[in-house]
């Protein structure tokens, strides 16, 4: 129902009746987590970037992505260094657009001992990290900028996310076997953390 109120069946009623109107079914609206994201469909337009059918890496596609745009991620395993900068973009597998939790266990970040995703100072303050798995990075994710991390896993990282000077919602995420934190904030940082 499109205004999220419980549906019902109409009562009607003779009006010499005193008696209230009996409701003969009751539907139960469930309440959106913070860190719902699923969309029922996104238009694939100039504004979505798909990796790799439109562009090879993940990187190429945040380049080529206008400010506000969508970089949807196929599943497999990339192995890059990936870098967001002087824009604000969603960065996300198909679990943004599906709801479906395979996408995250099946699109995988490979750090391969660096960095696995920098969201430098001069990124835009829009931008979001949704869906994936981020391994094996000194750093699963470094973020200096205001970012949204939702419904991701981090796995074997030294910090699953380390906030330097960061900011943002980290919401729905996963850490595993990180060596050092999960979640490490240092210096001015103002992250709102909460259903990891």
């Amino acid at each position: 129902v499109s205004s999220c109120a419980p549906s019902q069946n109409a009562v009607v009623i003779n009006p010499t009746q005193t008696a209230l109107p009996v409701i003969t079914q009751i539907s139960t609206v469930t309440p959106v987590k913070p860190t719902e994201t699923i969309q029922t469909s996104i238009p694939v337009s100039a504004e979505t970037i798909r990796v790799p059918e439109d562009q090879p890496t993940i990187q190429a596609g945040i380049e080529a992505a206008p400010n506000g745009g969508l970089v949807l991620v196929t599943s497999g395993t990339y192995t890059e260094k990936i870098r967001i900068a002087r824009k604000s973009i969603t960065l996300a597998s198909h679990f943004h657009t599906t709801g479906d939790e395979q996408f995250v266990e099946n699109t995988v970040i490979d750090g391969n001992g660096g960095v696995a995703i920098t969201v430098a100072e001069t990124a835009g303050p829009d931008t979001k990290i949704i869906g994936f798995t981020i391994q094996n990075g000194d750093e699963g994710i470094s973020a200096r900028a205001a970012v949204e991390v939702l419904n991701n896993r981090f796995v074997n990282n030294r910090n699953g996310i380390g906030y330097q000077d960061g900011a943002g919602l980290n919401s729905g995420n996963v850490y595993e076997n990180n060596r050092d934190d999960g979640i490490d904030l240092d210096r001015s940082s103002q992250a709102i953390i909460e259903n990891n």
